[in-house]
């Protein structure tokens, strides 16, 4: 769980993608667990941002950023090569007003990940995935989703982040 600890420095050091009007901004990223034991260890023993950031760029590799297309039933995925492995990491991100309601809207956005030998069109129905799923406000929030695997012999964290701002929100700069 210390690693839990690390991969939030890690993220809160992470360049954000600029909101855009009627999309929202995605991460993938890989975290190497035992190197951000190793990031944690450097925290707790007050070592410096550079060494800290030294070791965040072994611990975290960001895989991709994109950006979805939000409307109703619209599906945005992206594949991306797990290093050193003949492996995909597939993340999607959908719109529907069918699936999950709360007060005040319909419209939820489901989002997933999976890693395997191909890419998938849709991480979102592939086996072995992971998904979340949030109801849209007219706010700004963020949604995550990750898993945890082994791939040689190695402990692992993959995971979906997206920055979500509503048309009404200010871009950023």
């Amino acid at each position: 769980m210390k690693w839990l600890l690390a991969l939030a420095f890690l993220l809160c050091f992470s360049t954000s993608i600029a909101a855009q009007t009627y999309s929202d901004d995605c991460e993938v990223y890989l975290v190497d667990k035992k190197e951000a034991e190793k990031l944690l260890k450097l925290l707790e023993s007050g070592a410096s941002e550079q060494e800290m950031a030294k070791q965040g760029a072994k611990s975290t590799i960001i895989l991709g950023k994109f950006s979805t297309t939000i409307g109703e039933e619209e599906l945005t995925t992206k594949s991306y090569k797990f290093p050193g492995t003949k492996l995909f990491v597939t993340a999607s991100v959908f719109y529907t007003d069918e699936s999950m309601a709360s007060e005040g809207t319909s419209s939820s956005m489901l989002v997933g990940i999976v890693l395997g030998p191909r890419e998938y069109p849709d991480a979102t129905l592939a086996p072995n995935n992971s998904m979340a799923e949030v109801s849209q406000r007219d706010e700004s929030f963020s949604v995550r989703v990750k898993r945890n695997l082994t791939v040689n012999q190695k402990d692992y964290l993959i995971g979906l982040e997206c920055k979500c701002k509503r048309k009404d929100t200010p871009k950023e700069e």
